[in-house]
């Protein structure tokens, strides 16, 4: 996906507009709040010129305007993505009220990617790998209890049951457990943050210490959906 932007006509004093381009087919264009007038307006490079009082600043508010544009584009999940009047919409919502209002889902995996993604430039190497051993744990846990974990099924149930394979199933310490049930609350805490509806209850579980000398009620018991 790609922004440009373009001046509105009519006015002495121009409202900006954002032109969403996925390919040559798929494009759509809406007005953002900022107004230049067409004078201090560099069509080419898309930004305010140097003669502008202020266009350091105004130049500088644009760019991260873009980016959070394009944030919340990557963060709709890839259903919305491949749906171009779902993510028009979903644009448009946000231009206006800052907010979307669309119901995202998606599945946990890919969520984990996304916030590894928006993350990479804050966290060193060995978090990074944290949330990738999260993720693997994640599929393994999904392929054995056959559940494909989302934002849409994600609750206590679901996490606790998480935090039951990691440490029993796995046979994992205490503190490798504690590390993966943190991991997947702050992913879940960043997703709530960005717009996905989470039941609150998945932010519940906690990690007990482990006892070697008892052995967990939870090891064959068939998960229950």
């Amino acid at each position: 996906m790609n922004i440009k932007f373009y001046l509105s006509n009519g006015k002495k004093e121009k409202t900006i507009r954002a032109c969403f381009i996925q390919n040559r087919n798929r494009q759509f264009k809406l007005q953002i709040p900022f107004k230049i007038e067409e004078r201090y307006w560099d069509h080419k490079n898309q930004r305010a010129k140097t003669s502008m009082h202020g266009a350091d600043i105004f130049n500088e508010s644009l760019e991260i305007y873009k980016l959070e544009l394009l944030k919340q584009i990557r963060l709709m999940g890839s259903s919305d993505y491949e749906n171009w009047d779902n993510l028009k919409t979903n644009i448009k919502l946000f231009v206006k009220t800052g907010k979307n209002s669309l119901n995202k889902s998606d599945n946990l995996t890919i969520c984990i990617d996304h916030f590894i993604t928006e993350r990479s430039n804050e966290y060193k190497h060995g978090t990074i790998r944290k949330y990738q051993i999260l993720k693997t744990l994640i599929k393994h846990f999904e392929g054995v209890y056959s559940i494909t974990l989302s934002t849409n099924n994600l609750d206590y149930k679901h996490v606790e049951k998480f935090r039951q394979y990691v440490l029993y199933d796995r046979n994992n310490r205490n503190d490798t457990a504690y590390r993966m049930i943190a991991a997947i609350k702050c992913v879940i805490r960043w997703l709530i943050k960005n717009g996905y509806k989470i039941n609150p209850t998945a932010l519940k579980v906690n990690q007990p210490v482990k006892s070697n000398m008892i052995s967990s009620p939870y090891q064959k018991q068939k998960y229950k959906q």
